[in-house]
């Protein structure tokens, strides 16, 4: 995903679990356009580490990648309205997705 992103020219950081992400957004070089998180991550999950992120910078928005199907991530504790990648999924799919989710109007 990072080196996908990347080829799209987007500043990609990465991350292996929640506190590695948590300890990059807390530098104060880093500014976060995008939280890209898988649902189920080491230590917390992907609602628990975007609500810390919010918490730092309020700006941020957030896109969810999962490998579960819709139907199971409807029981899942994140908002309706957050955004959801399904894997599979291909480079054009990202690609729109980030796209859509950092062009919208707030």
């Amino acid at each position: 995903m990072v080196e996908i992103l990347r080829e799209l020219h987007y500043r990609a950081l990465e991350a292996h679990d929640a506190d590695s992400a948590l300890g990059l957004i807390d530098r104060n070089d880093v500014r976060v356009d995008l939280l890209l998180a898988d649902l189920v991550l080491p230590g917390m999950n992907g609602g628990q580490l975007a609500e810390e992120v919010k918490a730092r910078q309020p700006k941020a928005r957030v896109l969810f990648m999962t490998g579960y199907s819709r139907d199971a991530t409807f029981q899942w504790p994140v908002d309706a309205d957050i955004e959801m990648l399904y894997k599979p999924l291909t480079r054009d799919a990202l690609e729109q997705k980030v796209r859509a989710v950092l062009n919208q109007v707030r």
